[in-house]
């Protein structure tokens, strides 16, 4: 799974792991990212998930996407620069 507010990183690395074989969920934010993640939890095999995003951020969404399966495989990512 995807989640990540800017649509085109969303889409880049959709088809990257598409290309890799991987089935991909998206999400635009880390309250739609933890809802798709409880409803399909069992299914997915990792998440890489944006840090800074509207609603709710990554460390917020990544707390409870690991409430809901302690073992969920987490990339955290950013394309925050501190000097912008």
């Amino acid at each position: 799974m995807v989640v990540d507010d800017e649509e085109d990183v969303r889409t880049v690395a959709r088809d990257i792991l598409e290309d890799s074989g991987f089935t991909v969920l998206t999400a635009s934010d880390g309250v739609e990212g933890v809802e798709t993640f409880r409803l399909h939890a069992q299914e997915i095999v990792a998440v890489v998930l944006d840090m800074t995003m509207p609603r709710m951020g990554g460390e917020e969404a990544f707390r409870a996407m690991r409430e809901i399966r302690k073992d969920v495989v987490v990339l955290l990512s950013s394309g925050y620069n501190e000097q912008d």
